[in-house]
């Protein structure tokens, strides 16, 4: 009777006989057990019925066993569809309102919890991305579906290449890549890839990583840590002193399901030597804890061994499957800063 008026709600309790039988169908309701509620209901009419004639004898009726007057001898398990049928009409009219079977309230119930449940995953969800992205130098810009491929065939099989790599993340970091040579012989290659995107200023190597990263966090809540590499080196400097802190750091560079590493031997520099035997550490060490890896540079394969030193290099090499990738194209940077047009 949910929503009925005060007036409504007096018709039926000032009435005994109805509100006798709401009460005990409600409660029916409730306990799943409406049957044997109703049969005794039928049970307490029949007990009111006796009420005189236990007065003139002395027998009392508060016992309520089997056998005595004006009690059952038994009560039916089975379930009186036109008694409560009745009884639900009954209550209708003296209320003006419709009472609902259980199955409506159940289909409904169940509708809410799930209602319910969708909003708690999707704010679950969103506070998940968030805290994700925080561990992220990328722009929200930085999209598959915003990469531009200048109609260019061999940038199309670039994107096509880092979609699959995305959708054999997971296989590549628990059960490793099976590949196939050119003979057709298969080759299964421990967990953790390396994936070198190398190229010109401006051709979208970051971007096309940022978009990598975006996808695994976005459909597979997967853990990035997206950093140039100058910002990590800074802060394992930082570091050094708070060896708590530090070890916690590196600890997360070397275990954080993908780091994305950019922006090494910026412009043809070489690494200092305290560089170099950091980056070669990390790189090993996911390595060995089977973890996939990007890492974005300038350089290209050819300078790159004497930009990054031995130690490091023989770290990238000790990935036993490693993409080196060149990201081909124009400069996609604007060439003009308000009125002054940039040369060349």
């Amino acid at each position: 009777m949910s929503g009925a008026s005060k007036d409504d709600n007096h018709a039926v309790m000032s009435d005994p006989v109805l509100r006798r039988d709401a009460e005990s169908f409600l409660k029916g309701v409730l306990l799943g057990n409406s049957a044997r509620v109703l049969k005794n209901a039928e049970g307490m009419d029949a007990e009111a019925a006796a009420k005189p004639e236990n007065a003139k004898t002395g027998e009392s009726s508060a016992g309520g066993n089997s056998g005595k007057q004006g009690q059952p001898a038994s009560v039916s398990e089975s379930l009186s569809l036109d008694g409560l049928s009745e009884l639900a009409s009954r209550i209708e009219r003296a209320t003006g309102k419709r009472i609902r079977s259980y199955r409506e309230i159940q289909e409904d119930y169940q509708r809410t919890l799930r209602d319910d449940i969708a909003r708690m995953e999707n704010e679950r969800y969103r506070k998940k991305l968030e805290s994700l992205m925080q561990n992220c130098e990328i722009s929200d810009y930085w999209e598959f579906s915003n990469m531009d491929d200048d109609n260019n065939p061999a940038y199309r099989k670039l994107i096509e290449f880092c979609l699959n790599w995305v959708q054999d993340f997971r296989k590549a970091e628990t059960e490793g890549m099976v590949m196939s040579d050119s003979r057709g012989m298969k080759y299964r290659f421990t967990p953790g890839t390396l994936l070198w995107l190398y190229g010109n200023f401006g051709v979208g190597k970051s971007m096309l990583a940022g978009a990598i990263a975006h996808k695994l966090m976005r459909e597979y809540l997967v853990q990035v840590e997206f950093r140039q590499w100058h910002t990590i080196y800074t802060r394992l400097q930082m570091l050094r002193d708070n060896e708590k802190d530090y070890y916690n750091y590196l600890e997360m560079l070397q275990t954080v399901q993908l780091l994305v590493i950019d922006e090494i031997a910026v412009d043809n520099t070489k690494l200092s030597d305290a560089q170099m035997r950091d980056l070669g550490m990390i790189l090993r060490s996911r390595k060995n804890n089977g973890k996939n890896t990007i890492i974005i540079s300038n350089a290209n394969p050819e300078v790159i061994p004497r930009l990054i030193g031995d130690f490091c290099w023989e770290s990238i090499k000790n990935y036993s499957l490693i993409f080196p990738y060149e990201v081909p194209g124009r400069n996609r940077r604007v060439n003009s800063l308000g009125t002054y047009t940039i040369s060349g």
